[in-house]
């Protein structure tokens, strides 16, 4: 970010609950957007990593897939996962008439 020009940088880690567990519902809503996130990229990644890398069968990845799904759907499994979120702010910058 100073790169590109930013100053008054900040960080802050956040403890992000993965499904809709969390009692706090502002912290539900985003587990589940984070939940329907990990799932949709979580799949691919399996998918590559199975079959190219280990060179399992599709009917291996799939049985696999699916214990990753059910395991995630396990309302006794409180997820968390860790985001570090920045923010800055672009200088202004002086204007000339001249």
């Amino acid at each position: 970010m100073e790169a590109a020009g930013f100053v008054d940088i900040e960080f802050k880690d956040m403890a992000i609950p993965v499904g809709v567990w969390h009692p706090d519902k502002d912290s539900a809503e985003r587990g589940l957007w984070w939940k329907m996130s990990i799932e949709m990229d979580l799949e691919g990644y399996l998918n590559y990593i199975c079959h190219n890398l280990l060179g399992w069968k599709p009917e291996e990845t799939k049985a696999f897939w699916a214990h990753v799904e059910k395991e995630s759907n396990d309302p006794n499994i409180h997820g968390y996962v860790t985001a570090r979120v920045a923010w800055g702010q672009k200088p202004e910058q002086e204007w000339s008439c001249t």
